[in-house]
C-alpha cells in the first residue's frame, strides 16, 4: 500500500509551522494525596503553532491538533510561564530555550 502525498498543501498547513512544545501543566489532588505525592507534569505536545509571531507578548501560546477545510481546531491554549521549550518539526529545525 503506497502513502500518497500532498504536494499543494492548503493555505492554513502553509501558513502555520508544525512544533513540538514541551511544557509544565498544573496537578491538583482532591484526595488523600500527600504533599509528596502531588507535583507538575511534563508534557510534549505537537500541532500547529497558531501564534508564532506574538504569543511572547499575548502570554499565551496556541496550538492546534487538527486542520480541516483549511480551519484549525483542537485548539490549546498554554500559558506562557509554562512553556518551556519550543522545537520546530517544519523543514528548518530551530529549538526556543524559555528557561
Amino acid at each position: 500500500m503506497a502513502i500518497a502525498e500532498d504536494h499543494n498543501p492548503s493555505k492554513a498547513q502553509a501558513r502555520k509551522p508544525l512544533v513540538k512544545v514541551e511544557w509544565f501543566d498544573t496537578v491538583q489532588s482532591s484526595g488523600w494525596d500527600t504533599v509528596n505525592e502531588v507535583n507538575i507534569m511534563k508534557v510534549h505536545q505537537i500541532g500547529w503553532f497558531l501564534n508564532a509571531s506574538t504569543w511572547s507578548e499575548e502570554g499565551v501560546l496556541k496550538l492546534a491538533d487538527t486542520i480541516a477545510e483549511d480551519e484549525y481546531y483542537g485548539i490549546t491554549a498554554i500559558p506562557k510561564g509554562c512553556v518551556h521549550r519550543v522545537v520546530s518539526l517544519s523543514e528548518k529545525v530551530d529549538v526556543v530555550e524559555v528557561f
